[in-house]
């Protein structure tokens, strides 16, 4: 979190906050973001927010809030990928059987668990 607030501050104004205000400000994002953007794409959530914006203020966490639901939103309706790597389906998510029946394959059904 604070290598976020550190980076939305330098690229807004120029200028790093000292490392009290940094602190304090990363702890009231934190209370902002936690429950809702995931830890591990919070950099993806900052870029986007970055990339996608039109304020010349200091980017605040209520935009990542914002761009995490632009994500979730586009992640939603996106196609699902192939498990194209699969030895026993070929990505086709069946497993052909020896009577030449087909049944669900394994590596679906661990997709979906």
């Amino acid at each position: 979190m604070l290598d976020v607030v550190k980076r939305a501050r330098l690229a807004a104004l120029g200028q790093a906050l000292s490392g009290t205000e940094l602190k304090d400000t990363s702890r009231a994002w934190t209370e902002i973001l936690m429950g809702i953007v995931p830890l591990e794409r919070l950099n993806e959530c900052y870029l986007t927010a970055m990339r996608n914006r039109n304020s010349t203020f200091p980017l605040n966490a209520s935009e990542l809030c914002t761009a995490w639901r632009e994500m979730q939103a586009i992640e939603r309706f996106a196609p699902k990928p192939q498990v194209a790597d699969c030895e026993i389906c070929r990505g086709t998510g069946w497993e052909q059987m020896e009577n030449r029946a087909v049944r669900p394959c394994k590596c679906r059904q661990s997709k979906t668990a």
